[in-house]
């Protein structure tokens, strides 16, 4: 059996994660969300510039969306003549490889069958990568994006192949194309040419194939805007615009000096968001739809758990250079990431990564000597995920607690609506409006005890907060 799931864990740990995720969007849409994307969101800003290309319209001056994604929610539209669905079905069977690559890319680096088993299974059961690979924003494709980029630039170095190089620099221009950010991460494999015991295993010739594969990725992109909109740039204006966007300001007021002190002062607050257990929401809240989807009690794994664990990991092989190649990349995008406010779909792209430094933290743990030393070692690493989670409840704003009461009552999930209303009371929200409902609603389905009870709540609250 141990020899069968060595051989076919690839294939197993693909059928897992696409069955996880097709369940998630099946309950999801049973209880009525996951819909068409709201008019305002980023979500449907893509689908409708896809949709347009699909009957020949291209995106106008001003889209602002990533130009890769938006491509690639358009092959989406094309292979499923433009139902919803079966995009989002299209997408799940694509980000269901990220765990094959992770396993992969962990075997690559020498991490034992089980421990590098065990940490895919982890990411397999991190909820919002899983929830975020069935909605329209690009964190899932990019982080299987950035994690083939690694992938392919590391097994180029390790077996020393000219193709695995090429295959970098496509993945490296795509990372580029999705996210603008990722323009100094793809560069940093060249810090490995400042020191001569790697010069040696690197050629010229695997050097200009990287950049001319990533060349030939972005040169599209780049005429494109200069033909069209006077802009030999990934998205024209789109810098400005996200320095507006965040921090309220253009590109000369960043220039100037005070501004720049305090806009630097943000990087601590970031970053401390980052390593937060807290999924900070983004028109996609994780907790909002786990309260409404019970089969996502299942996603028990936090954020905070893989990065202790890859800490670890990193920390117990710090003389591996592949180990470092790996955190150097992972730290380079998210050193990129900290100008701006740090939602949780931001944290995604660099959670596959997080996994394969978590998969070294397990293999450190399982080959220690004694049974002791492993028992110490993984209660200190839960002791410490422990002291460091963050409550969810502690964080979430009362509109997004609304709008789980009224999808329960939409539902007709009468009694835990009502018990979540109740909840709320106690946090002092008190959506009138939702009262009311349900009392109508228990009306018309015929329990009329249960009408005049939750009427009789009202009334007792309302006073209360008169």
């Amino acid at each position: 059996m141990e020899k069968f799931l060595n051989r076919y864990f690839s294939y197993i740990i693909y059928a897992v994660a696409l069955t996880i995720t097709l369940l998630l969007l099946y309950q999801a849409r049973s209880s009525h969300l996951l819909p068409f994307p709201g008019q305002g969101t980023d979500q449907f800003s893509i689908v409708d510039a896809a949709v347009g290309m699909y009957y020949k319209q291209m995106p106008q001056a001003g889209y602002k969306m990533s130009p890769g994604y938006t491509l690639f929610v358009y092959c989406l539209v094309i292979l499923s003549g433009a139902k919803l669905l079966i995009m989002r079905i299209l997408q799940a069977i694509i980000v269901s490889l990220i765990p094959v690559f992770t396993y992969k890319l962990l075997r690559k680096l020498r991490i034992n069958f089980q421990a590098s088993q065990i940490a895919t299974l982890i990411y397999c059961f991190y909820g919002p990568a899983i929830l975020i690979s069935l909605d329209f924003l690009r964190a899932s494709t990019l982080a299987l994006c950035f994690l083939l980029f690694v992938y392919f630039i590391l097994s180029g170095f390790l077996k020393k192949k000219t193709c695995y190089y090429i295959f970098g620099g496509i993945f490296a221009g795509l990372t580029i194309l999705g996210r603008e950010n990722f323009i100094p991460v793809v560069f940093l494999p060249f810090i490995a040419l400042l020191f001569k015991q790697y010069r040696y295993y690197i050629t010229k010739k695997q050097i200009l194939l990287y950049l001319t594969a990533l060349t030939a990725v972005l040169m599209p992109c780049l005429i494109y805007n200069y033909v069209n909109f006077n802009s030999f740039s990934i998205i024209p204006g789109n810098l400005n615009t996200v320095i507006s966007c965040y921090h309220g300001a253009g590109l000369e007021q960043v220039a100037n000096s005070s501004y720049r002190a305090s806009f630097l002062k943000n990087i601590p607050v970031q970053f401390l968001k980052f390593i937060s257990s807290y999924e900070i929401p983004n028109s996609l809240s994780f907790y909002a739809h786990k309260e409404i989807v019970d089969y996502m009690n299942l996603f028990i794994i936090p954020f905070n758990f893989i990065l202790i664990l890859a800490t670890f990991g990193f920390i117990k092989n710090i003389k591996n250079r592949k180990m470092i190649f790996v955190a150097l990349l992972l730290t380079g995008y998210v050193s990129t990431m900290l100008y701006f406010n740090m939602f949780y779909r931001f944290r995604i792209p660099a959670v596959p990564l997080l996994i394969v430094l978590a998969g070294a933290g397990i293999y450190a743990v399982m080959t220690m000597k004694t049974r002791a030393q492993q028992i110490t070692t993984w209660s200190g690493i839960i002791l410490l995920t422990w002291a460091t989670y963050s409550n969810p409840d502690q964080h979430r704003l009362p509109g997004e607690r609304v709008s789980v009461a009224k999808v329960l009552i939409q539902n007709e999930r009468f009694l835990k609506a009502e018990n979540y209303l109740d909840k709320l009371s106690t946090l002092s929200i008190f959506p009138t409006q939702l009262w009311v409902h349900l009392t109508r609603k228990y009306a018309e389905s015929g329990d009329q005890v249960s009408a005049e009870r939750v009427y009789a709540k009202f009334l007792a609250l309302k006073k209360s907060q008169e």
